[in-house]
């Protein structure tokens, strides 16, 4: 689910600061070559073995990103924080897509549940989407108050979870335990 309130909290946020609809989609086209360039930087120098660093430096530019919308939703406060999430968005989107497509390698059938990955990954990414949008639908009250701010960053830091759940540190479980071999079994 905070992927979804993440995906959606960006545009509610420009829209209620100005509600001239020309100068979001312009502002909007500025977001987006904010991306692109981000993206493109993270393509040519980024590495595969550094995905869980990514995603904590992405849930960490969210965090950041929504200290200027305490001091009140406003242009100048929802530019900013839209430039720096803008910016991390490609990192958390790289390097999840990745790591997915790692840890899905490495199940016990390897490229032919490739698939089936990937259908199960989109499912469960759209629930989140939708499961974000019902509840801001919920919360539309929240919009216009200060407690927007705080859903914000309550969902900006969950983002840290992500990071640790694909980081190395994270306990790593067998399904099936590894037989241990006796002494006369090895011989």
């Amino acid at each position: 689910m905070p992927q979804g309130v993440l995906s959606y909290i960006p545009a509610i946020l420009l829209y209620e600061a100005v509600p001239k609809e020309s100068f979001v989609t312009y502002k909007n086209v500025l977001f987006l070559s904010v991306t692109i360039l981000s993206g493109f930087a993270l393509a040519r120098w980024g590495r595969t073995e550094r995905n869980a660093d990514y995603l904590r430096v992405a849930a960490a530019g969210f965090l950041i990103g929504s200290v200027p919308l305490y001091f009140g939703i406003t242009l100048w406060t929802v530019i900013m924080f839209m430039l720096l999430f803008s910016f991390v968005k490609p990192l958390q989107n790289n390097a999840y897509t990745s790591f997915y497509y790692k840890l899905s390698s490495e199940l016990p059938l390897g490229a032919r549940f490739r698939v089936e990955a990937v259908v199960l990954r989109e499912v469960f990414t759209n629930a989140g989407r939708a499961a974000g949008v019902i509840a801001l639908m919920i919360t539309t009250s929240l919009a216009e108050t200060a407690a927007f701010t705080w859903v914000l960053t309550i969902v900006a830091a969950l983002q840290l979870l992500i990071g640790w759940l694909a980081s190395p540190h994270f306990p790593k479980y067998q399904f099936i335990p590894e037989r241990k071999l006796t002494r006369h079994e090895s011989k």
